[in-house]
């Protein structure tokens, strides 16, 4: 059973599945496809090239699918999707992309707390939190498993590696290597993220090897090259080595060093 309050307007053109729910006074466009057992709550948006997946919450007041705010936007067919099990609580604005079928993208089992803005083209994988006040820039990539703290605000084009926690109200200018903290004004390291690490049952053997890497890597000075080479000359028993050499192969912006002013 589909339940949709009075007061909403759903498009007959909508594709909605069952055990859906839309409160008070939600907008949902044609081209909007919402999957079972979602629930959106009151005063939610939905514009054409939404797709929202299985069993999401969508909280008062978020607007997803709106047209980018870019120049280089000129109308063409593209989206905004949500994975399963996606929490976006109130007030989240999420663009669509610029670039014909492109997609602005949030992963499975991702908690967006109220008030985050996702640029266009901006992609958050699976197991995220991102706080209250979190803005990312056209582009942004964040990798699975982190943690985005209040009003921490990413530059365009920035990718932040896979469980790494970043502090409230930092500013992100540049890339972030995977497991580590960062903080401050402009962002800099401030040493691996131990807890998540522990709590996702890293052996202490591959706690220090990742350790050894984020000094290689963030306290000496090297090439992307020689970066690589050392990685897999001596670490590739560690699978996690894999997520730095991708990390590192991808980055555009540069990652900021313990030594950098």
């Amino acid at each position: 059973m589909i339940k949709v309050h009075p007061t909403s307007i759903v498009s007959p053109k909508a594709i909605v599945g069952e055990g859906v729910e839309i409160g008070p006074f939600c907008v949902v466009d044609d081209d909007v496809v919402i999957g079972e057992n979602t629930r959106l709550a009151n005063n939610v948006l939905l514009k054409n090239g939404t797709r929202i997946g299985k069993n999401c919450y969508i909280s008062t007041g978020s607007c997803l699918g709106q047209d980018p705010q870019d120049f280089h936007f000129k109308g063409e067919k593209s989206f905004v999707r949500i994975a399963d099990n996606v929490t976006i609580r109130e007030y989240v604005v999420i663009h669509k992309a610029t670039g014909e079928g492109e997609e602005t993208y949030v992963g499975e089992n991702s908690y967006l707390m109220c008030f985050t803005h996702l640029g266009h083209n901006a992609k958050v994988y699976e197991n995220c939190t991102l706080a209250a006040y979190v803005v990312l820039g056209g582009h942004v990539v964040v990798e699975r498993e982190a943690f985005l703290g209040g009003a921490s605000a990413f530059h365009q084009f920035v990718r932040v590696g896979r469980m790494c926690m970043v502090g409230g109200l930092a500013k992100v200018v540049q890339d972030i290597p995977p497991f580590v903290m960062y903080d401050g004004n402009p962002a800099r390291p401030k040493g691996l993220n131990l807890v998540a690490l522990r709590r996702n049952n890293f052996s202490q053997e591959k706690i220090s090897a990742i350790k050894k890497i984020y000094k290689i890597i963030v306290e000496e000075v090297h090439s992307k090259e020689e970066l690589i080479d050392i990685l897999k000359r001596d670490f590739s028993k560690y699978e996690e080595h894999k997520d730095f050499v991708d990390f590192i192969m991808k980055s555009k912006r540069g990652f900021r060093r313990v030594q950098d002013k």
